[in-house]
């Protein structure tokens, strides 16, 4: 009977585990860009890829910060509205029914 290190012959490896070292030392460093950056999972064992990626992820962040700007603009456009009914409503005003009562006096 002969010893096979897995060293030699990578198919020599335990029959009983599910993943390869180098599969799980791969899934270990794509969790870890993972948790230190949310968009490391994009940037996961792409070495010549890399540059297309940032490009996609910057297109992405210049998508969402135009957004951004466009929905302050509109926020401050319905914060002034409410600021304009709400002094509508403060300002007082002269009733219906005393502006009647006024003309039936000068009659």
């Amino acid at each position: 009977m002969s010893v096979q290190n897995p060293e030699e012959d990578p198919a020599a490896r335990n029959l009983e585990d599910m993943y390869s070292i180098e599969d799980v030392m791969k899934m270990a460093k794509h969790m870890a860009l993972e948790h230190s950056n949310p968009f490391g999972k994009y940037l996961h064992g792409l070495s010549g890829e890399a540059s297309g990626v940032s490009v996609k992820l910057e297109e992405a962040v210049a998508r969402l910060s135009d957004s951004i700007d466009v929905q302050v603009k509109y926020n401050k456009q319905v914060d002034q509205r409410l600021a304009n009914m709400q002094t509508y409503l403060t300002q007082p005003r002269q009733n219906s029914s005393q502006s009647n009562n006024s003309r039936d006096l000068s009659n």
